[in-house]
């Protein structure tokens, strides 16, 4: 059975809820101050400054504060299109390391993170194989050319970093794009390493990661931007 994600307005409600209720630490009340920006923003379809980081909290005591959490991560993923937190200071970083070459991102769903990349002067071209069927149900903010990920790569042979965040879990296809992107150029990728839920084992074992990036994160999770070579097996 299908259950739409919580709405705006219920979410905002959840969080100020759980601060007024219950005693929060001071380092948890301060991501929650984040969350709601982060919320408010996401409903403006505008790239938030800053997103909430949630990954250096081992334990969230209250169960409303949890359930507030919860409730904004499902709508941020399902009804936004937003799996990795994208805000405008970590992706000043990774474009400052892109520098001036073209970047092809593949699976780039509703567009995020190309939306907060071309704002800092990146050169990027954006593709999914679904953009228009599947990312006509969510706001897409940024032009997605609907475009498979392999047939991407054979389209844009100009391209020089090649970006992909959150490719499916136990999925073989990013095993596919590594191969047929090879080892010259390099990978960024957006994700948990070995051991995540996103991409495969040896995909993550053959990445040969030169530099990373820590970025905020959902509770439980643990997503950093790796970028690197891919060694083939």
């Amino acid at each position: 059975m299908f259950f739409p994600p919580p709405s705006y307005e219920n979410v905002l409600k959840q969080i100020t809820y759980a601060c007024s209720r219950y005693s929060v630490p001071a380092c948890l009340l301060e991501q929650l101050d984040h969350l709601r920006e982060f919320m408010e923003a996401l409903a403006r379809q505008e790239i938030p400054r800053r997103a909430p980081d949630f990954g250096d909290i081992d334990i969230i005591e209250s169960d409303e504060i949890e359930r507030a959490i919860r409730s904004a991560r499902s709508r941020t993923q399902r009804k936004h299109g937003m799996w990795s937190m994208v805000d405008s200071t970590w992706t000043r970083d990774l474009a400052d390391w892109m520098g001036q070459r073209i970047c092809l991102e593949v699976m780039a769903g509703a567009g995020w993170l190309a939306k907060a990349l071309s704002a800092h002067g990146l050169n990027l071209i954006a593709t999914d194989f679904d953009a228009r069927a599947k990312w006509g149900k969510r706001p897409a903010v940024y032009p997605v050319k609907p475009l498979d990920a392999l047939a991407a790569i054979a389209c844009h042979p100009e391209a020089e970093v090649l970006l992909v965040s959150w490719p499916p879990y136990a999925d073989p296809v990013i095993e596919s794009l590594a191969e047929a992107w090879g080892t010259e150029r390099p990978i960024v990728y957006i994700g948990e390493a070995c051991g995540g839920c996103t991409a495969t084992e040896p995909f993550c074992a053959q990445l040969q990661v030169t530099d990373r990036l820590i970025i905020p994160r959902w509770p439980g999770f643990h997503d950093e931007v790796l970028m690197g070579n891919y060694l083939l097996p």
